[in-house]
């Protein structure tokens, strides 16, 4: 194991870089060179990292714990000859040292998995839940996975569930952004159906603290992205380092169905052969 801690500056990489590079395919390579330059420092501990994980044939699985102001940079993009992503390296944001050291002993039952579509009265546009769920029974229908569905889309429907049993994954499907005052919301259902915004104290003190699972999945667009305004971060961070959720899947930006679905099939097809959520999400 190497640690590297960095007291350069971020040498040239200006603060709006990241956010306009990233986004033009043409660039991103550029983006790459420049964030791994950043990693690598002086004393080039990225390239010897990747020598040592090379030698002994597997990905090298970089720990990155960055403070707010590079929290959003898209270091997926790291860059030398090629993309490292995936074959080379693999992109772990860690937020919490909360646990590290707990071993969890294997369970010998079927990952069960609770799936909660939420989608309100009058909220657009309208995603197709059936279709997403159906997707994922059918990729795990053969494989150790346990499946249940929550179709009220609440809070309270979701802390009634957990109240009663214990899940190692819970999935919650829905639309998610982020206010005018920088705040993430994950947009959910009252008890008549419309709609509701709860921010992330709001999901943990009123459902998730009966009874959390392992593994939390935000499948809403920008759950993953920290906000551009002052200290604020992202939803899925706010879980891992307020709340101690042990760990958080979400989406770094605006993302498809079409695109969604395959990451989440591929995601729970591993889960439920055994692998760890690492190799579930590098596979993806």
């Amino acid at each position: 194991r190497k640690e590297n801690t960095f007291t350069q500056p971020a040498a040239d990489i200006t603060a709006e870089a990241p956010e306009r590079l990233w986004q033009n395919p043409q660039l991103q390579s550029e983006m790459g060179r420049k964030l791994y330059r950043f990693l690598d420092g002086s004393s080039r501990c990225l390239e010897n990292a990747l020598l040592d994980a090379g030698q002994h044939g597997e990905p090298l699985i970089l720990h990155l714990c960055s403070c707010i102001e590079t929290s959003d940079w898209p270091f997926e993009l790291l860059y030398r000859d090629s993309f490292l992503l995936s074959q080379q390296l693999h992109l772990v944001r860690c937020v919490s040292g909360w646990g590290k050291s707990k071993e969890l002993p294997p369970r010998d039952h079927p990952l069960k998995l609770l799936f909660m579509a939420c989608s309100a009265l009058e909220v657009k546009p309208e995603l197709d839940f059936e279709k997403e769920e159906e997707s994922i029974f059918q990729v795990t229908t053969d494989l150790a996975m346990d499946m249940e569905v929550e179709d009220s889309g609440s809070l309270e429907g979701l802390r009634q569930k957990l109240e009663h049993d214990e899940y190692e994954v819970v999935h919650l499907s829905g639309h998610a952004d982020i206010d005018k005052h920088g705040r993430p919301f994950f947009v959910m259902e009252d008890e008549t159906g419309r709609r509701r915004d709860v921010l992330p104290g709001e999901l943990w003190e009123e459902a998730l603290i009966e009874n959390p699972p392992r593994l939390l999945f935000l499948s809403g667009c920008r759950t993953g992205e920290t906000p551009g305004t002052g200290a604020a971060v992202s939803f899925a961070r706010v879980l891992v380092e307020n709340y101690r959720v042990p760990a958080v899947l979400g989406w770094g930006r605006s993302v498809g169905d079409l695109q969604a679905s395959l990451a989440e099939k591929m995601i729970y097809k591993e889960l439920s052969k055994g692998k760890s959520i690492l190799e579930a999400v590098r596979r993806a």
